[in-house]
């Protein structure tokens, strides 16, 4: 989910311009919204007092937004000493490690009541960074839902934005925006590469 996209003129464009588009947001820029907001309630947990909680939440911040099966055996030890010490963190941990599981889900029925039963869990703690996240998804949830009907690659969004990207920067800038446009579907149509209409082979 880019902010881009989650930006309301954004949407409200496309689907002007492209009235049959389905939006679909990948699990990669929603789950990167949700560690910014495990990483917030983190800082949150270091300002109250104890020296205790001050000596183990530093330089913990990639120990605690890191997926626990991604640790080593130092990294583990690391973030159930941290979680022992702060319930808080543990509840912030667990709910980031299950939210992943919105994306096996291949019906949006079921999906949906996932997301519920998750949501639920946030209704009497006081993490309000992990509280505006749902909000966010919730605004959101019909783009994250539809990826249970459409798996797309990540790699088959990607690569057509890296090769505009790489476009535009060569050129620097285009006076004309047709002329740009062109540029970019030539970039992103293999074939149209190799069509040289210059050039004469003997």
């Amino acid at each position: 989910m880019r902010r881009r996209t989650t930006w309301k003129p954004f949407r409200k464009s496309l689907l002007a311009h492209c009235p049959t588009a389905q939006i679909i947001y990948d699990k990669f820029h929603v789950i990167r919204h949700l560690l910014e907001a495990v990483n917030e309630v983190r800082k949150q947990e270091s300002k109250k007092p104890g020296d205790r909680m001050k000596g183990l939440l530093g330089g913990k911040k990639f120990v605690l937004l890191s997926r626990r099966s991604n640790l080593k055996r130092e990294g583990r030890k690391a973030l159930e000493e941290l979680l022992l010490v702060s319930p808080c963190l543990l509840k912030a941990h667990f709910l980031k490690e299950t939210f992943g599981h919105l994306w096996e889900y291949q019906s949006r029925t079921w999906a949906m009541k996932f997301f519920r039963k998750w949501v639920n869990s946030l209704k009497w703690s006081r993490m309000e960074p992990l509280k505006r996240f749902a909000a966010m998804v919730e605004e959101h949830l019909d783009g994250i839902l539809s990826s249970c009907e459409k798996k797309v690659p990540l790699g088959y969004v990607e690569s057509p934005n890296q090769k505009a990207k790489k476009v535009i920067r060569r050129a620097y800038a285009y006076r004309d925006e047709t002329f740009k446009k062109r540029k970019i579907i030539q970039a992103c149509t293999p074939w149209m590469n190799d069509f040289e209409p210059w050039r004469h082979d003997p």
